[in-house]
């Protein structure tokens, strides 16, 4: 039986979080060494119960927070109360689809139903021996062909330029043999162009390669650079800190 109705969840996120946060908890210590990345806790805000997970798609310094759904109200005004000294403000989905293309999180873009974890950088988490749930599946051999698109990202040449969702990804300005697609894109505040994300055939061996993202609707062709789709912090200091 799903209880998700039965929680309200919000993110935290940035790098004075964990000050804001501390003021308003009660009950846990969010410390690094306490509660460190991926951790898990429990304590109370408001006089509310609430569970505390230090992940998020933001790629920052961030703790999602999730209380019963009556208390969701009261958690979120203690937070955004504790967190004034430390300029503190509301953001929405269309902030959050910009971090995580700029941090390189997979979302609906990249998980299309097509693509498998190796195709995402995520290959690592697949089991390595013993049998699984799609096992078969994940290495028929159309699955395991190194020439299959896999993830990377993409920034414009000319920085003035916009890159597109659903773009095909060609090697010269007029070409039609697509060698992959852009799967997201958003303008980046940190690099002050667009960045996206996208599927390149054999994609990470090609990182620093310039091709050109053709978008037939608006009669473009932007050439861009194929790099890590971690475009802020791939060392992961920010969500460590």
């Amino acid at each position: 039986t799903s209880v998700t109705d039965q929680w309200a969840q919000m993110s935290l996120s940035g790098p004075r979080a964990r000050e804001a946060l501390q003021a308003a908890l009660k009950g846990l210590d969010v410390t690094n060494a306490a509660l460190p990345f991926m951790g898990y806790g429990e304590g109370s805000i408001a006089g509310a119960p609430v569970r505390l997970f230090r992940i998020s798609f933001s790629g920052e310094l961030a703790y999602e927070i999730a209380t019963p759904s009556g208390h969701g109200e009261r958690v979120w005004q203690a937070l955004m109360d504790a967190g004034v000294r430390h300029g503190i403000m509301p953001y929405g989905l269309e902030a959050m689809g910009a971090l995580r293309i700029e941090k390189g999180h997979v979302a609906g873009g990249e998980l299309n139903g097509q693509t498998t974890a190796r195709d995402l950088g995520l290959g690592k988490m697949v089991k390595r021996s013993g049998d699984f749930v799609g096992k078969a599946m994940a290495e028929r051999e159309a699955l395991m062909d190194p020439d299959r698109p896999a993830l990377v990202g993409l920034r414009p040449v000319n920085k003035r330029e916009r890159v597109r969702a659903g773009a095909h990804i060609v090697r010269h300005r007029a070409g039609t043999d697509s060698e992959g697609w852009v799967t997201s894109a958003h303008k980046s505040f940190e690099h002050d162009c667009f960045v996206a994300l996208g599927m390149l055939r054999r994609g990470p061996q090609r990182h620093g390669e310039r091709l050109f993202a053709v978008y037939p609707l608006k009669n473009e062709a932007v050439e861009v650079e194929i790099t890590s789709p971690h475009h802020v912090d791939p060392e992961n200091v920010r969500v460590r800190a």
